[in-house]
């Protein structure tokens, strides 16, 4: 079976920003510190890595676009259990959860439009 360069681009891509973000948060680098919102690319990075993933067709952009954003707030629910409010005020929390939503949908979009211009389906 071969796998188009578009989706072994994206799985590339999704590969090394979950290795980016384990690194970050085993290391314990605490990069918000000294880099703040160096996690918003990312999460739009990774949303366009799984667009390319899924590579989807140009009539099922919205749906594809949904399930983006499904996937970031399943994430961002994950993250709360597993950490609540993450050390920071609640507010604070959820600034940057809404900017981690906003990345997500944002690099989903942009991918989805670049890949309606170019033949990536």
């Amino acid at each position: 079976m071969r796998i188009r360069r578009g989706r072994r681009r994206g799985v590339a891509l999704v590969l090394a920003m979950f290795t980016l973000a384990l690194l970050e948060s085993r290391l314990e680098l605490h990069a918000d510190q000294w880099l703040p919102l160096w996690d918003k690319p990312v999460h739009a990075l990774t949303a366009a890595g799984l667009v390319l993933t899924v590579s989807p067709r140009r009539d099922r952009s919205g749906w594809t676009w949904l399930g983006i954003m499904a996937l970031g707030i399943a994430w961002e629910i994950a993250q709360f259990e597993i950490q609540p409010f993450a050390g920071v005020a609640p507010i604070a929390w959820a600034v940057d959860t809404a900017g981690d939503l906003f990345a997500d949908g944002a690099g989903a979009f942009v991918a989805l439009a670049v890949g309606a211009r170019r033949d990536w389906h």
